[in-house]
């Protein structure tokens, strides 16, 4: 499913600490985080970029495995450097 089809993400009964901590400093961060329906673990904070809370994975679409780079502190600082233009991903922040 297209990125911008996706739910905005949001804290559901059962979520770990780690999910809901992300979501809630995602958000703090102006970034567009979305959460698809049938992953429980998974959030999308771009087109082509997901991000596993409870393992603190980040995986590109279409990589072979997740990237080196692992925790929430990584993943922001990955999104800023995308938003300064120092990173292919793409990124989506709100507004």
């Amino acid at each position: 499913m297209k990125f911008d089809k996706l739910p905005t993400a949001e804290p559901r009964p059962g979520d770990s600490a780690a999910m809901l901590e992300a979501i809630k400093e995602l958000e703090r961060q102006g970034v567009d985080v979305r959460r698809p329906l049938g992953s429980p673990y998974q959030l999308k904070v771009a087109a082509d970029l997901s991000y596993f809370p409870d393992k603190g994975t980040i995986y590109q679409d279409g990589a072979r495995g997740a990237m080196p780079q692992r925790g929430l502190r990584s993943l922001i600082d990955l999104l800023k450097a995308e938003k300064q233009g120092g990173s292919s991903v793409q990124l989506s922040l709100k507004g």
